[in-house]
């Protein structure tokens, strides 16, 4: 037996599928968690500072927020131009990495990384990125510390990323302690 016409989906049916497909959108964009909360999570975990350094992904989302929320970065130093954001005892700063900010380009811009183990002369790898970009690598010693002039340009508040230490080592005791300080222009 032949059938006489080819069954096509009427309006209805299409109508009933893109809005069905439009709503299962809508329902998975509202389970993704917001920027501001994210945010929120990862200046708690830095602040105690018992977690690895942040993932690229975590650097990008906390980059942008600053941007998008320019009183979130003031908020989080406090009313200063510049400051870290992750754990450190007046800059002292004992597990790998550290993040900090500066809010504008007035800010101070002179990094300066300086080991403060007495026991050893060892130079420690030092690492800088900031807004993505990644700064020339260097050595801190004790006797010699690490200076690096920010950038000017780029988006504001900016988010410095320093990481010290081996890339090797995976574990946050492993890393030597610094003192980091963010300077005004020499």
């Amino acid at each position: 037996m032949k059938i006489p016409y080819r069954a096509y989906p009427g309006v209805g049916f299409v109508i009933v599928v893109v809005g069905c497909s439009a709503a299962l959108a809508l329902f998975a964009w509202g389970l993704l968690t917001p920027p501001l909360e994210t945010v929120w999570r990862l200046q708690v975990e830095l602040l105690v500072g018992r977690r690895e350094a942040l993932a690229e992904d975590e650097v990008h989302v906390l980059q942008k927020t600053l941007e998008r929320y320019p009183a979130l970065a003031k908020n989080l130093l406090n009313g200063q131009a510049s400051g870290q954001i992750s754990a450190n005892s007046r800059g002292l700063v004992e597990n790998g990495y550290a993040y900090l900010v500066r809010r504008t380009k007035e800010s101070p811009r002179v990094l300066s990384i300086t080991p403060v183990d007495i026991s050893s002369e060892k130079p420690v790898e030092v690492r800088i990125q900031v807004n993505g970009e990644k700064l020339q690598p260097g050595r801190a010693q004790r006797s010699a510390p690490l200076t690096r002039e920010l950038p000017q340009t780029g988006p504001f508040p900016q988010l410095i990323e320093v990481r010290f230490g081996s890339q090797k080592s995976k574990t946050i005791s492993q890393a030597p302690p610094v003192n980091i300080q963010l300077r005004g222009r020499p």
